[in-house]
């Protein structure tokens, strides 16, 4: 989520909105929102509705506390962020980006393989500007 936090300013300057998606009900993602300072809209989904309609799957437990998420998972935690866990919400959705263009043309499409594989900025920023260049516009993630 820091990630795509630190890039909104460039994502929208290219032309993109970005809307989260939480596993959590709207109280709790509400709150997961506001304590991290979650620039752009949050959108709840405790019953994994839209999770399913882009099969976007479960993961194990190595993609959820394996070797590739420890070295993002120990600072979190020691930052008192973890992985919210009281929010409530399946903790093993494994979380996905996409930028969608505004014909509804999905142009970047990201199926993470891992609880801590995000895209690089780049490829999102990337994908952003081609939709834009087509003429259509974009709203990502």
């Amino acid at each position: 989520m820091s990630w795509m936090s630190r890039a909104y300013a460039e994502i929208g300057d290219a032309g993109a909105d970005v809307v989260a998606i939480f596993r959590y009900g709207a109280d709790a993602t509400r709150s997961f929102c506001e304590s991290r300072r979650v620039p752009f809209d949050c959108v709840g989904d405790p019953l994994r509705t839209a999770y399913d309609e882009i099969s976007l799957g479960r993961g194990d437990r190595s993609q959820l506390l394996g070797w590739k998420v420890a070295p993002r998972l120990v600072p979190a935690l020691r930052q008192g962020r973890g992985m919210g866990g009281a929010q409530g919400g399946d903790m093993a959705q494994l979380p996905g980006t996409f930028v969608v263009a505004s014909d509804c043309r999905v142009v970047m499409a990201h199926y993470s393989e891992s609880s801590a594989d995000n895209p690089p900025v780049q490829d999102v920023l990337r994908a952003v500007r081609q939709a834009a260049a087509a003429g259509s516009g974009a709203a990502g993630r």
